[in-house]
């Protein structure tokens, strides 16, 4: 089984994630992951964190090219957070619904 990595999000929360949660879906053009996977969880553009979820999540978000966006998925667990979902180019409309349900978190506001 793969050992996952343990990356830290500008909040200081370590998120652990195995590498092969974001690579490509089967038939697509490369088997290449999404080489910037890490910079979603370590310099997102915006994370959107759901308490009311059970366990509770939190949503990193950023573009890692100019036609890929990255939705990843963590949950809180007894060791911290743990990566589970790597969606590729989510909807506006998805990503308003995860914001209605939750609070929207930049690293870039104080």
């Amino acid at each position: 089984m793969e050992q996952p990595k343990t990356l830290i999000d500008p909040f200081g929360l370590e998120v652990d994630i195995s590498e092969s949660l974001c690579l490509l879906p089967p038939g697509a053009r490369s088997d290449e992951l999404y080489n910037d996977y890490r910079k979603v969880i370590e310099r997102p553009a915006f994370v959107i964190d759901i308490r009311v979820d059970d366990p509770p999540s939190r949503y990193y978000f950023r573009s890692i090219g100019w036609s890929v966006r990255l939705l990843i998925r963590a949950v809180a667990s007894d060791a911290g957070w743990l990566a589970c979902d790597c969606s590729r180019n989510p909807t506006d409309a998805e990503l308003n619904s995860l914001a209605a349900r939750g609070a929207i978190l930049s690293p870039f506001m104080e």
